[in-house]
């Protein structure tokens, strides 16, 4: 399933623009985007899946190549915390048009690096969210008015909370018959 800038599990929210020069700023992200699966859903994320995006300034100029994406999850509770969980720097999705984006033939240069999950896919469960985040020296603009149009979009599974947990138990029994057999 695509989930896109119109999709109702999407929450989309403008940055707070930093200055980079300053040292205070140089790890301070904002959410920009904010997906939550509806209630007894899973959302399965594969790393490997490409994250299409466009992003536009309320000039209608894009963002700049350095700019620092972050992908973080935050669990459920309203005293969670943001959990880093992946990095990239804008500048490959700006050389790229969007028609190229979607394309699995042109899109190779579009990383998004999961250093502790590698490339193991991960879930979203209800109550938690996954967020995009950004440290831009300029704000996002999302109005369809906008000459250069903000766009997102990601492939995601999305399982009913019992088929999560069927799939669950089919592999932590997979994983002790493999342990078992390696004794």
């Amino acid at each position: 399933m695509e989930i896109n800038k119109y999709s109702p599990y999407l929450t989309r929210y403008k940055n707070v623009p930093v200055d980079p020069s300053q040292p205070t700023y140089q790890d301070v992200y904002t959410p920009i985007l904010v997906i939550q699966p509806p209630r007894d859903m899973v959302f399965l994320v594969d790393p490997q899946e490409k994250l299409v995006l466009k992003l536009y300034d309320t000039t209608g100029t894009e963002f700049p190549d350095d700019t620092k994406l972050r992908i973080s999850l935050q669990g459920a509770g309203a005293e969670s915390l943001p959990v880093p969980i992946g990095k990239a720097v804008y500048g490959p999705w700006k050389r790229l048009p969007y028609t190229d984006q979607i394309d699995n033939r042109k899109n190779s240069s579009l990383v998004v690096y999961f250093p502790s999950l590698g490339r193991r896919p991960f879930a979203i469960r209800e109550g938690e969210k996954l967020l995009v985040e950004v440290n831009a020296r300029v704000a996002i603009d999302w109005d369809a008015n906008n000459p250069g149009l903000s766009m997102f979009a990601i492939d995601l599974d999305i399982l009913t909370l019992a088929e999560a947990q069927r799939r669950a138990l089919a592999l932590a029994q997979a994983l002790r018959q493999r342990m078992a057999q390696g004794r």
